[in-house]
């Protein structure tokens, strides 16, 4: 059998035979988007009746395949409590003091706790910064500060950038952190400068990190390069 290729993709109406009249009829409005990567098909339903939006749809998909990206499609079975699984067991690998264990015996990290309340359940493919953004309305209107917010900002951060490395995502959605408020008790500028030149050139970029950022020695030190996104200009503190 010829295998069929990323190019090939349509629409249909799904049906099925009324009991009553014998006849075929719709089994929805909504019409189902079909293609195939590497000969293996894919269906999924659009969401919509207007044959329009449908095709955009497909063709999101169908690009998506082209580009080497899994399409939602592809991705439809994983769930926030599988990212979840693999990065606490990522944690638990590199022995990150942070990784906490419960009297039950069950490892947790603090700041999952509000994610876990907020997305269990959830799949990964409704998971995008419209969903990150409710989060964090839930979380102002409980009054939790924007630092508290950004640390589980973080872990889902993570988790989906373990997802990509893993090979079970090859697109992720990009969730900003919040604006926090700088911590008081820092060398004015010109003390901050007489005490930098003073350093030794190697010590340098990180006490620029330090002061600039406000984040702890030890958070600095455990810094790697996959946690660092030059084009964004943003590191992710594990």
């Amino acid at each position: 059998m010829r295998k069929r290729d990323n190019r090939q993709g349509g629409l249909f109406i799904e049906t099925k035979r009324d009991p009553k009249t014998h006849k075929r009829v719709p089994k929805s409005e909504s019409w189902i988007a079909q293609y195939y990567v590497d000969g293996q098909r894919f269906r999924k339903s659009t969401g919509t009746s207007v044959k329009v939006k449908a095709e955009a749809k497909l063709r999101e998909w169908m690009g998506a395949s082209e580009r080497g990206e899994k399409a939602k499609p592809q991705t439809q079975g994983l769930t926030y409590a599988e990212l979840r699984t693999d990065l606490l067991k990522h944690y638990a690998e590199k022995q990150r003091k942070s990784l906490k264990t419960r009297r039950d015996g069950t490892p947790y990290l603090f700041p999952l706790t509000a994610l876990d309340n907020f997305f269990n359940g959830r799949r990964v493919n409704d998971l995008d910064r419209e969903i990150a953004s409710r989060f964090v309305a839930e979380r102002r209107t409980a009054g939790v500060s924007n630092s508290t917010i950004n640390n589980s900002l973080r872990l889902l951060i993570r988790m989906f950038s373990l997802a990509r490395d893993n090979g079970k995502l090859t697109a992720v959605p990009k969730f900003e952190l919040l604006k926090e408020k700088s911590r008081q008790g820092f060398l004015p500028p010109k003390v901050f400068q007489k005490l930098f030149d003073a350093m030794p050139t190697n010590l340098q970029p990180m006490l620029l990190l330090l002061y600039h950022s406000g984040v702890r020695v030890g958070e600095a030190e455990r810094i790697e390069w996959p946690a660092v996104n030059l084009d964004t200009a943003i590191i992710t503190l594990l």
